[in-house]
């Protein structure tokens, strides 16, 4: 749990936690408002109706129900939608709303009766009221309205998934409706020896492989603030605005944090596929054109110099034996700390499809001596990498 609450996953999923709390938070405040209005507009209050015991109350049940829920959402949905149909994954949903549902109202229920009738902790006289709500079925109307506010949340959370994060609020603002002009980061992150290892390891493993692949690195993409592209094979293309990739050394430290996710999940790749994913990335800063683009299947789409540019650069990657390049003009516009970073300049190159010379540098991260542990050989995949 503890490893869990450390990982990248959860510090890029807890921001969509909290806003999914903060919205049903004002969701069931709005409820309460609404009910209050409705009994005060045909004078037909409830015997000892108390609207602000009533609304602290329905805050408390669906503040525990947003979290939980929101979690769920976040951290389970996701993974097992890629393993499973999505009729077995509502059939479960289904179940976990009704465990969360009537965990919240007992909860909420509990402390409006030990509030209304002045009652310091839990005794049967709470049991009594909490029992007597349930078999009146005063819940049904919360449960279904609940349940249609889960579904609508579920759906929401799916749809900015499939576009981006970012992407589809951006297709409803229509910020990109005329296409305009952006500062933007690019990374093209692409595994080594896919064609090698897709013929050691059969199509059907090999396809799973690269869904792998692709759910170990995002977390490190959106904890970095990086936005999903594109996948193109078993590429993923990874896309900053300029201010938001500089801002600490995002688009970067994003590179290595990848690094060390695919790391640390190096006993699962070998006992599941016998390889461990190996990659290389380029990296270059420049202007795109982005605007919305197609008419049955709409997306937001990049055009510009810079990501051929980018494209280039990662092919190179083999030929100087690195793992990373990057450009010169983003190695201006990071500013480095050389106590952090260990820059080393390639050189002026031709990349295909561009008169003009590009300067590439390779970077690393610089270690402390107190930090570096022995070193211990591992079995990799180098000898797939052409």
């Amino acid at each position: 749990m503890i490893s869990f609450i450390q990982s990248q996953k959860f510090k890029a999923g807890l921001p969509t936690v909290l806003l999914i709390t903060f919205l049903w938070l004002l969701i069931g405040t709005a409820e309460v408002g609404f009910d209050y209005l409705n009994f005060f507009q045909h004078d037909l209050y409830p015997e000892h109706y108390n609207v602000w015991l009533t609304l602290k109350s329905n805050l408390i049940g669906i503040g525990i129900a947003a979290f939980l829920a929101g979690a769920l959402f976040v951290y389970w949905v996701n993974d097992n939608l890629q393993h499973h149909c999505y009729g077995k994954v509502l059939w479960i949903i289904f179940w976990y709303y009704n465990v969360i549902f009537f965990f919240a109202l007992v909860v909420g229920s509990a402390a409006y009766n030990c509030e209304m009738n002045d009652l310091m902790g839990m005794n049967s006289n709470v049991f009594l009221g909490v029992w007597s709500y349930i078999l009146e079925f005063k819940f049904i109307r919360p449960y279904f309205f609940w349940a249609i506010i889960s579904l609508l949340t579920m759906i929401a959370l799916q749809v900015n998934d499939k576009y981006g994060a970012g992407v589809f609020w951006a297709f409803l603002r229509g910020d990109y409706f005329q296409p305009k002009k952006e500062e933007r980061i690019f990374m093209f992150l692409d595994l080594r020896g896919s064609t090698t290892i897709a013929e050691k390891i059969g199509a059907e493993l090999y396809f799973d492989f690269i869904r792998d692949f692709f759910k170990d690195v995002t977390p490190s993409i959106l904890a970095h603030k990086g936005e999903i592209y594109q996948y193109v094979g078993d590429e993923v293309i990874v896309s900053w605005r300029k201010e938001s990739g500089l801002e600490n050394e995002r688009a970067l430290n994003c590179f290595f944090e990848i690094e060390q996710a695919i790391a640390e999940k190096e006993k699962d790749y070998l006992t599941k596929y016998g390889v461990i994913p190996s990659f290389k990335a380029g990296l270059h800063i420049g202007t795109a054109m982005i605007g919305e683009i197609g008419v049955i299947k709409k997306d937001i789409a990049f055009s510009g110099d810079v990501l051929n540019t980018t494209s280039r650069i990662q092919t190179r990657c083999n030929e100087f034996g690195v793992d990373l390049l990057i450009s010169e003009e983003l190695v201006d516009a990071l500013n480095l700390s050389v106590s952090k970073y260990h820059t080393q300049k390639i050189g002026e190159v031709n990349l295909r499809g561009r008169a003009k010379m590009v300067t590439l540098y390779t970077v690393s991260k610089r270690v402390l001596v107190k930090n570096i542990a022995p070193i211990i050989k591992r079995k990799r995949i180098w000898d797939f990498a052409f």
